[in-house]
């Protein structure tokens, strides 16, 4: 029997195992920075999302507010003059530079318009003959706050975001009609900055008429929508508009950052592969050369110890018998000093081999000295059966060995046998017998040859 362990064909798999486990960490880390890298992404996305939702409602609330003033005209001096209406208008289309035109309706037709020149169509439009604006003014009387409109395409061209306010006379709090503001939607969207939004990120708006997520697009490309966006509400009066923003290339980082990193962690697994299989196999090869011979290769005296310690715990237990033969090349000296240690070691291998290709393969065979061999015959039957083998090695051993230019040599091997329980119980004493039992045949060899 030669020496194996179980660990012995451990290092392809190990390395394996190594190569996975290894990149499955970088892949884990991989996953967190990736995760770690959107989470900051999405971070800087909604506070500049923020940003921009907080513009555009200080821009809105800043117009409306301006209005507030012909609000309050109207309401405490109804019979002004359109003198007195183009002052009050002018001035505060020179606050708000976003508006367009300012108008005032009553009776659902338009009775002011500021400036006239460029509105001239718009004056005298009567709101019942356009049912959509219609509503939009309905709702204003309805909620009785400003209602924003749009942006719409208007009749005198162009678009436009439209606030509407409706007036009640004071003290008595009588409708008197609306104020009509026309925000020109180029310019807020200007003011407000959506048209200087980082060119990394991708902007788009719905809400329209203040309907909030259930409302139409208005600005931007409307499938940012079903992609995994931020959204921000656009606080209104009434109602709402809906922003969501993302990245153009979407979330996460560029490709050829993943690639790199990913690229990174494969090379890291092979060289902790590449590591773990040199590791394995330093560490076998330390450890058979702790167990084996050098030179044939077969168990040593310190893995022989031990072997037959748990041999004979095994044959305690099941009540097996067991086998030492003690092996001593008779004359093997002379060899050396004759034919040289180079083909005194070919000797001595060729002996191995022989006795490996005689014995079973469960077996051990074990080199404890400079020519001396132990075999350990395991689980072996009662009987005569032992002296079959004997004499079996004996033949094989003495077939002659051939040492090339040096030409050949034969040697008589010296065999003592012990046996489990009938010569020993215990390690030392099955080799003490075996010894003695070798000597006595090396005694009997030379007797014949005499």
């Amino acid at each position: 029997m030669t020496l194996s362990f179980s660990h012995r064909r451990l290092k392809y798999p190990v390395a394996i195992l190594a190569f996975i486990v290894t990149l499955s960490v970088m892949e884990f880390f991989s996953y967190q920075y990736r995760q770690l890298h959107l989470t900051q992404q999405r971070n800087q996305v909604m506070a500049k999302a923020s940003l921009l939702r907080a513009q555009i409602e200080y821009e809105i609330h800043t117009t409306l507010n301006l209005t507030m003033g012909l609000v309050v005209f109207v309401s405490s001096t109804p019979d002004f003059s359109p003198e007195d209406f183009n002052r009050v208008a002018g001035i505060l289309h020179q606050q708000a530079p976003n508006i367009r035109n300012i108008a005032l309706v009553k009776d659902l037709e338009v009775c002011q318009i500021y400036p006239t020149q460029g509105n001239e169509a718009a004056l005298g439009l009567d709101y019942r003959n356009y049912p959509k604006q219609l509503s939009a003014i309905q709702r204003a009387f309805d909620a009785g706050k400003t209602v924003i409109s749009g942006p719409i395409d208007l009749v005198q061209g162009g678009r436009g975001v439209i606030s509407r306010v409706p007036i009640y006379t004071t003290p008595d709090n009588a409708l008197w009609g609306l104020a009509s503001i026309v925000i020109d939607a180029d310019i807020f969207y200007q003011r407000c900055g959506l048209n200087n939004v980082d060119s990394t990120l991708t902007v788009a708006l719905r809400g329209r008429d203040s309907l909030g997520a259930t409302g139409d697009f208005f600005y931007g490309d409307p499938g940012v929508f079903d992609k995994d966006a931020v959204f921000q509400d656009i606080a209104l009066p009434v109602g709402s508009w809906q922003m969501a923003m993302m990245p153009v290339e979407g979330w996460g980082q560029s490709a050829g950052v993943l690639l790199a990193f990913r690229l990174s962690g494969l090379v890291l697994a092979a060289v902790v592969a590449i590591l773990s299989f040199a590791l394995i196999k330093s560490y076998q090869r330390n450890r058979k050369l702790a167990l084996h011979d050098p030179l044939t290769h077969l168990a040593n005296r310190r893995f022989f110890n031990r072997y037959l310690e748990q041999s004979l715990a095994v044959a305690r237990r099941n009540k097996h018998h067991l086998c030492l033969l003690y092996l001593d090349l008779n004359n093997f000296k002379p060899v050396n000093d004759t034919y040289g240690h180079k083909n005194g070691d070919q000797v001595l291998v060729t002996i191995a081999q022989r006795l490996g290709e005689t014995l079973r393969q469960s077996d051990l065979i074990s080199r404890i000295g400079g020519d001396e061999f132990v075999v350990i015959l395991s689980n072996f039957t009662e009987g005569n059966g032992i002296d079959t083998v004997v004499e079996k090695l004996r033949e094989a051993l003495a077939t002659p060995i051939d040492l090339g230019s040096a030409g050949s040599i034969t040697l008589d091997t010296s065999i003592g046998i012990s046996r489990f329980p009938d010569d020993g119980l215990t390690a030392d004493q099955l080799l003490k017998h075996a010894d003695i039992a070798m000597y006595d045949d090396k005694k009997r060899l030379k007797a014949r040859v005499l």
